[in-house]
């Protein structure tokens, strides 16, 4: 029996530090963006998620790839 993946959907989030808590450790939030195109590679989505970070007043953390996808039997 031999399956396949069928790319569905992707959404890209990244995290950004926004500062200190009480004791002195960074604080991070997220930005998701939905409707990344299954098939765009991995190298496009960092550097797009590059250039969104850069638009943030806090500086980039990490950048998360989240894929779903579908397997069919075939």
């Amino acid at each position: 029996m031999a399956v396949e993946k069928l790319p569905v959907r992707s959404t890209v989030t990244f995290q950004v530090e926004t500062g200190l808590d009480g004791q002195g450790n960074p604080t991070f939030k997220n930005r998701t963006y939905n409707n990344v195109k299954p098939t765009a590679g991995f190298a496009d989505v960092y550097a797009v998620a590059e250039g969104l970070a850069s638009l943030q007043v806090y500086p980039l953390a990490f950048v998360q790839l989240n894929e779903q996808s579908q397997l069919l039997e075939m």
